[in-house]
Order: C-alpha cells, then sequence, then structure tokens
C-alpha cells in the first residue's frame, strides 16, 4: 500500500459566492421570523405598490363612459395580500390607519380628462383630476384613512 497526501486547493471565489448566498439566506429567515413574530403579537403589516401599466410606454387605460374599477396590472408589493390584483380591490385585514395615494399620468392633445377616484365601501373619498389638451397632465391625491377589519 502507498499512501499519498494530497493537497487540497480551495477556490476563493466559489468559498465567497457559497457564504453570499448563506448570508443571502439567514437574512430572508430573520425577516420570516420578524414577520411572524410581529404575527404572533397580533400586528399585521400590510402594504401595497402597484401601477396600470407593466413597464413605461405601456398601454393607455381608458377612455370611460361609466365609473370602471381599474386592476393595477404590475403589483410592486403586496404585503399581507389586501390588494386583490384580479379585482382591483384592496381590503383592510385588521382595523387600521392605512394612507391611499393616487399619482397619474395622461396625455395631452385631447379633450379627456385624466382622472382617478378612491372609494370606500361605495363611498368617494377623494378624486385626482386634471384636465389639458396640450402636453401632459398629471394630477396626485391622498390620504389617510380609518378603516374597519373588511373595509
Amino acid at each position: 500500500f502507498c499512501f499519498k497526501k494530497q493537497q487540497k486547493h480551495v477556490n476563493h471565489s466559489v468559498l465567497s459566492l457559497t457564504l453570499s448566498i448563506f448570508s443571502e439566506q439567514a437574512r430572508k429567515l430573520d425577516t420570516e421570523i420578524d414577520q411572524l413574530k410581529l404575527q404572533s403579537e397580533g400586528i399585521v403589516q400590510v402594504a401595497f405598490s402597484a401601477s396600470l401599466v407593466e413597464h413605461v410606454g405601456g398601454t393607455y387605460t381608458g377612455p370611460f363612459n361609466t365609473e370602471t374599477t381599474l386592476i393595477f396590472k404590475r403589483v410592486v408589493t403586496n404585503i399581507g395580500n389586501a390588494y386583490n390584483p384580479y379585482t382591483g380591490i384592496f381590503t383592510a385585514p385588521v382595523r387600521g390607519v392605512y394612507n391611499f395615494e393616487l399619482t397619474l399620468h395622461g396625455h395631452g392633445d385631447n379633450s379627456y380628462p385624466t382622472a382617478a377616484r378612491l372609494f370606500m365601501n361605495k363611498e368617494l373619498i377623494f378624486t385626482a383630476w386634471e384636465h389639458q389638451t396640450t402636453l401632459s397632465p398629471s394630477a396626485s391625491n391622498g390620504g389617510s384613512l380609518l378603516l374597519d377589519a373588511q373595509d
């Protein structure tokens, strides 16, 4: 029998990449643990951010002759899954104060205004509206609302 000592070569880039992957997984687990702690304490985190178009230069929406529920095509954030991307409806999971902001951008050279309204339980809360026939109209509006669970 012949025993030979084997030289082990360590690839530092592979070790660095592996460490980076484990660090990212540990960070994600820490976030999940924090969220579970909040849930066990009865604290629910809710936030959503969405856009009508999926990318810059996306399609137009409207004009509409009647009130139409807008369904945001690009959901950037939906913590707590309170926004339903199929119906366009946000439902408060717990009683609390929720902040809503609308930001609109339209295209000029037409006779249609750029407008959107926020409703809560079929009651009009606020409107963002602008009408100009040239250039690019824009409008925004927002506010904080005290919602009950299921509003």
